[in-house]
């Protein structure tokens, strides 16, 4: 039985035993008894008192879990003293990682309030402006981190007070405490995501745009050693793609597009140069959607630039397939904006991988083949000629590159919408594949270009194919010929099968 703060702090340490029938025992006590209001308050006292952290916060997690079924058993007294409770431990906690799941119980606790009295729990509303008043930095942070989630739960009921929030939240934009600002963030961001905000209430966030803006700037200007520098740029890229759908601000869209651009170009965010990437690409693929965000001259700007981004730096030689995060976030960001503006964005692209195929990296002419795939794939519509840049790549000395050919020929193939153009482009890659499979020494890249060409057969009609069936057959079989008599190369049998496979497959695609 549970009756003093002794039994409770044994109860936490038996729940973390590693011992099964320990824990068991524990969990079932604790069901037994947790519905009871006195001892939901003596577990609260626990997350700041428990004489180990671990303890702490597993108390304050229990109370997180366990507050939805508890309320509903619970009185109008004992929900009254139970909030009270939460309140003051919110209050009195000065451990970062415990007031966090403390935060998380508040949360829990007003969604009941709101759920069962139909009401707002304003006394945790001023309590949280309190702290961000306060000279506590752990708990101008939680405060913070509160109202992201209290405004995911129960949005619609904070409405009335997003004005006031907004300019509180400039003002920890200027925090000391870089977790603070941080936070802040993270707060414009859940805010002007929000479906409830309304045109009305984004007038009150345009202050934190402004600021948001600044600090992002300040944090580019800081050392690349500063840790300080990449959440607070990652933040901010976060927070302003919402912001300008929100606002449907020309030059707010202008000003977040250099921003990216910036970050882009930045050599000196060091470990967090990959997500700080990222983030940027995903701001320009947002700022693309809003209505006159950016015009024709701004897309195109953008484009190239988005195009180098597409490149991996630092492929997987074991797993070709294994894309960067910063390269996948470049081809999905072209392909939004192929969406957005398919005739700017393709000619854009189409002169970016011209270039692209003079370079003398391998890496380049590969990201070339694969950002105009995903170029096209994002249109849908051929343009004429397409295909003739994968066919002259299908010569390329580099792996890498016909590999590209080969797995973006397929994705086109099932990708474009039929007609004419397509059909004309993929008779010509058909054609290609017949003169270079042959030579192919690679068993990877084979695999994949017989791959290919069983995908583009079956995207064409008979009569459309009479007219390179010939030579695509004659391909085929002499390639699997080729095959079968370097069986004894240094190919595994895995590696060989898979090769013989496709082959056969395409052979019956195409017949």
């Amino acid at each position: 039985m549970l009756t003093s703060v002794a039994d409770v702090d044994n109860l936490l340490l038996a729940l973390q035993a590693p011992d099964n029938g320990t824990r068991g025992q524990a969990e079932r006590m604790l069901d037994e008894y947790s519905l009871n209001a006195e001892i939901i308050i003596m577990l609260m006292t626990r997350t700041h008192a428990a004489p180990a952290l671990t303890s702490r916060q597993l108390a304050a997690s229990l109370l997180s879990w366990r507050m939805p079924r508890v309320w509903k058993q619970l009185g109008n007294t004992d929900r009254s003293a139970v909030q009270g409770a939460l309140l003051t431990c919110m209050a009195t906690c000065q451990e970062a990682a415990v007031l966090r799941i403390l935060g998380e119980a508040c949360n829990a606790t007003c969604q009941q309030v709101a759920m069962h009295h139909d009401l707002l729990w304003e006394d945790l509303l001023r309590l949280l402006v309190s702290f961000l008043h306060g000279q506590s930095a752990i708990h101008r942070v939680a405060a913070l981190e509160l109202f992201v989630a209290l405004v995911d739960s129960i949005g619609a009921r904070l409405q009335q007070h997003y004005a006031d929030l907004g300019q509180i939240v400039i003002k920890c934009l200027h925090d000391d405490e870089i977790g603070v600002r941080v936070a802040s963030l993270a707060v414009i961001k859940a805010v002007t995501s929000s479906w409830c905000l309304g045109d009305d209430g984004i007038k009150h966030w345009e202050g934190a745009a402004a600021a948001t803006l600044e600090v992002a700037s300040a944090a580019l200007s800081r050392p690349a050693k500063d840790p300080a520098k990449g959440p607070l740029v990652v933040g901010s890229l976060r927070a302003l793609g919402p912001v300008a759908g929100a606002s449907k601000s020309k030059n707010l869209c202008l000003s977040a597009a250099r921003l990216a651009c910036s970050v882009l170009a930045d050599a000196t965010l060091g470990r967090s140069a990959e997500h700080c990437h990222t983030q940027a690409l995903q701001l320009l693929r947002a700022l693309v959607r809003v209505p006159d965000g950016l015009d024709k001259q701004d897309v195109a700007g953008l484009v190239p630039l988005i195009c180098r981004s597409a490149k991996d730096e630092a492929p997987d030689l074991d797993d070709i397939n294994d894309v960067g995060i910063v390269a996948q976030a470049a081809r999905d960001c072209v392909r939004v904006f192929v969406r957005v503006d398919p005739a700017t964005t393709l000619l854009a692209v189409l002169e970016f991988a011209e270039k692209a195929m003079q370079s003398n990296d391998a890496l380049d002419r590969a990201a070339a083949i694969h950002i105009v795939s995903y170029a096209f794939c994002g249109a849908r519509e051929a343009t004429p000629g397409w295909a003739k840049l994968l066919v002259n790549a299908l010569g390329d000395a580099a792996v890498w590159v016909r590999h590209a050919v080969c797995e973006c020929a397929a994705l086109l193939a099932e990708t474009l919408r039929p007609d004419h153009v397509t059909t004309e482009g993929l008779l010509m890659l058909l054609a290609g594949f017949a003169s270079y499979m042959p030579n192919e020494t690679s068993p990877d890249v084979l695999k994949r270009a017989a791959d290919a060409v069983r995908g583009i057969c079956r995207e064409l009609s008979s009569d459309e194919i009479a007219a390179v069936l010939h030579g695509i057959v004659g391909a085929l079989c002499s390639t699997l010929a080729l095959t079968m008599r370097g069986a004894a190369s240094a190919v595994s049998a895995e590696e060989l099968a898979a090769v013989l496979a496709a082959l056969v497959g395409a052979l019956g695609a195409a017949a």
